[in-house]
């Protein structure tokens, strides 16, 4: 027979198990400076939070000095499957793509920008 004090006690596991696990998966951030792995047009991003809470991402010259434009656009993360989605709008362009970022590991992200039947995807590194 099942007590109401073993009920409670599992209840309080299954809690203490899943703020772990939730706590675990939000440590891991894709904010950051991060360097382009194949593609010389888009060198360098820093991804960064801003006032709304919405993760943009800032276009660097291969220099390290800024560009004016933000390529990345309010990302939003995803946990069910653990992807930010959001907008692109490569410099000079004139166009707005459809992104989702994916954190391959702590050191590696996927983006992948997509205009109707088109996509594009690129692999960045951290930079330390």
């Amino acid at each position: 027979m099942i007590t109401q004090i073993q009920i409670a006690l599992c209840g309080i596991l299954f809690l203490a198990i899943l703020s772990y696990s939730f706590h675990n998966t939000q440590d891991i951030t894709i904010t950051g400076k991060w360097r382009n792995e194949t593609d010389e047009q888009l060198s360098t991003i820093e991804i960064f939070k801003d006032h709304d809470g919405l993760l943009y991402g800032k276009q660097f010259e291969k220099n390290n000095d800024p560009k004016d434009s933000v390529v990345l656009k309010k990302l939003s993360y995803y946990p069910e499957s653990k992807i930010y989605k959001g907008t692109m709008s490569p410099p000079g362009a004139g166009l707005t793509l459809n992104v989702t970022v994916t954190l391959i590991n702590p050191s590696r992200i996927k983006i992948v920008a997509k205009k109707l039947l088109f996509s594009k995807t690129f692999y960045f590194s951290r930079v330390n």
